[in-house]
């Protein structure tokens, strides 16, 4: 369904030329409005004159431009219309991506964000050549996807380009499908992905739903990695195929019977790919007769469905987007299903610019959003390239037929364009709680993407985002809930990675492992008091062992260490009789305890005092110096003692 109106630029824009309601044939109300992008009196940008002719397979996206277009001075070259600028990307004055040479001609472009992939000749800068090939421009800057003489993927090398339609390539997300013949297997289809070439299929492929090899293939067309295709076998079996997540399958072919057919596909043709989806047409027999297949047809959830009738005339390929899709009812007529059903865009005999029409075509690419671009021949002569943007009466608060719901805009129960908010209908209805919606490109798996509920990628959802180191959806034992990496010392304490604490390094109440401090789990913690910490070698016994309350062995602690004659611990004593001393060493003369094995101790072992300097009882003593004191006063008592026994006596 289309999105809602958005004004063209007034400085291009052709209005209303042909404004006519359809009621009756869709199932929504619309008025058409049409921007000229070149005509034949529009100055060619970086030329000579006006252009003088145009191809009738321009492309869009997203309102950009691309067609090629023919004039005197340059005479051939792809063009885009961007923003409203017009400018060139490939003509005769272009120098090829390799510095050298100029292109001679470039055709059957295709847009996507701005890029443009188109398919080339390029002459050498010695005129002896002519290289084809398929090339990718982006901001003025050309790339070779594939040349002549390129090394093919298959084997050989490249070696045709074909300038037809078959030959378009297709670009989408920045990857491009082409069609080529190589040296070695023939035709085939290739993928160019991230700077790779590898092989959808070629002419070593056999048929899906046959036995024989596809002998010819062409006409790719990409969305994502899906690409659909035809092939034809020599045997006569035409049809349409497609590698559609990684599987080859047959959509249509000519042994098929179409839905409501009575005899088989003609000759299938022109597909085009929108996620899952695809759009073909069957032009019938060669005489354009009203054949039965004659029409287009779709593909989707699987199954083959008759779509808009009426045969595409060639070049006109059907276009789609979102199950919406352009194609040619008729010569010259454009037609359209936007909305719900069928109805008239432009074609031959309407008024558009002030010119009666003669014909309009359409290519594969014409289709983005509620815009078409077409090709336009006048009874005149002239020719230009237009675009029609389609708006549909929604939003006037009358349900009408074909409409879901008309809140006169968004509402939580009514999105844009009419229809009910449903995720993954590529309409962001912020009211419904959306942040984005891509549709068939919502994902949860793959990063930065859209995801599956319509919010925006997150740190949480399980996928690794930009900007994201992990995620596990949550906090785990690797990766943190902000979605960074966990390690201990982050400053976050993770208790799924066993972590007790985090204190950005050690700390009084955080351990350098990001455990609890532990006297005894042999991680030193000195911010805790820890001298030491050995873990189980831990011991109170052991001389020299870091202690079980994770000190250092000393003098007092119940064990005899280096240095230490005793250590009685809390019994090591300075009085006690033979006790380990306090500074934990034997008791000795000397220290002033008679100890049992001695006979006195007067704290030192000076000899000539009373107490000898073994501390034993044989032999006199010479009295020290510091001793005579003592020595005197002995001697004054002896006297004492003689002159009262003296007296006495005498009387």
């Amino acid at each position: 369904m289309a999105s809602p109106l958005i004004l063209f630029r007034t400085s291009v824009m052709v209005r209303v030329l042909l404004a006519v309601s359809f009621f009756a044939s869709s199932a929504y109300a619309q008025t058409i409005s049409f921007r000229k992008v070149a005509d034949t009196n529009t100055p060619v940008p970086g030329g000579t004159g006006t252009f003088t002719s145009f191809s009738s397979t321009p492309v869009i996206d997203r309102g950009n431009v691309a067609f090629v277009g023919q004039a005197a001075v340059p005479p051939n070259g792809v063009y885009t219309d961007i923003g409203g600028t017009l400018r060139p990307v490939a003509t005769s004055t272009t120098v090829g991506p390799t510095g050298v040479g100029t292109f001679t001609s470039a055709f059957v472009p295709s847009i996507d964000n701005g890029q443009v992939a188109f398919r080339g000749n390029l002459r050498l800068a010695d005129n002896s050549n002519v290289a084809s090939g398929v090339y990718l421009e982006t901001s003025g800057t050309i790339i070779a996807i594939a040349e002549t003489n390129t090394p093919a993927p298959n084997g050989g090398v490249f070696n045709l380009f074909e300038s037809n339609a078959l030959a378009r390539p297709s670009l989408n997300m920045g990857n491009v499908a082409f069609a080529a013949r190589t040296s070695v297997v023939g035709f085939g289809v290739f993928l160019y992905d991230g700077g790779a070439l590898s092989v959808v299929a070629d002419a070593n492929t056999i048929r899906p739903g046959g036995t024989n090899t596809l002998d010819f293939l062409g006409a790719p067309y990409l969305s994502g990695n899906n690409v659909a295709f035809i092939g034809f076998e020599f045997s006569g079996v035409k049809g349409v195929y497609a590698r559609i997540n990684g599987t080859l399958s047959v959509i249509a072919d000519s042994t098929m019977t179409p839905p409501g057919g009575t005899t088989t596909f003609f000759g299938p043709t022109g597909p085009v790919i929108d996620g899952e989806d695809i759009a073909f047409s069957d032009l019938g027999s060669l005489s354009q007769s009203p054949d039965a297949q004659e029409g287009s047809y779709t593909y989707y959830d699987g199954v083959l469905n008759a779509g808009i009738l009426g045969a595409p005339t060639a070049p006109g390929s059907p276009s789609l987007e979102n199950r919406t899709i352009v194609a040619n009812r008729g010569p010259g007529i454009i037609t359209t299903n936007m909305g719900g059903s069928e109805f008239h865009v432009i074609g031959s005999g309407d008024v558009l610019d002030g010119k009666s029409l003669s014909i309009a075509y359409q290519s594969h690419e014409a289709l983005s959003g509620n815009e078409i671009v077409f090709f336009a021949l006048f009874d005149d002569g002239s020719q230009g390239i237009y675009v029609a943007q389609i708006q549909l009466f929604c939003g006037n608060q009358i349900v009408d037929p074909g409409e879901d719901c008309d809140d006169g805009g968004g509402s939580a129960t009514c999105d844009f364009d009419c229809t009910f908010p449903a995720c993954g209908d590529d309409t962001i209805n912020t009211f419904a709680g959306e942040q984005c919606d891509d549709g068939v490109n919502n994902s949860d798996t793959i990063a930065d993407a859209c995801r599956t509920n319509c919010q925006l990628p997150t740190c949480g959802d399980g996928t690794i985002d930009t900007g994201e180191d992990c995620d596990a959806a949550g906090p785990s034992s690797m990766c943190l809930a902000d979605c960074t990496v966990s390690a201990c010392g982050d400053g976050i304490v993770n208790s799924l990675a066993g972590e007790d604490c985090d204190d950005g390094g050690i700390s009084a109440t955080c351990d350098l492992d990001c455990t609890f401090p532990v006297c005894g789990d042999n991680v030193l913690n000195t911010f805790a008091g820890e001298n030491c910490d050995d873990g189980a070698n831990n011991s109170d016994t052991i001389s020299d062992a870091c202690r079980t309350n994770c000190q250092l062995p000393t003098c007092g602690d119940g064990a005899i260490d280096t240095g230490e004659d005793c250590d009685n611990g809390a019994n090591n004593s300075d009085t006690v009789v033979d006790a380990c001393r306090v500074d934990c060493t034997s008791a000795r003369c000397g220290d002033g305890v008679v100890d049992s094995t001695e006979f006195c101790d007067d704290g030192n072992t000076v000899n000539g005092d009373f107490c000898p300097s073994e501390c034993q009882e044989d032999g006199a003593a010479i009295p020290a110096t510091s001793d005579w004191g003592l020595v005197i006063l002995a001697l004054l008592l002896c006297v004492c003692a003689r002159l009262q026994y003296g007296f006495r006596t005498a009387k």
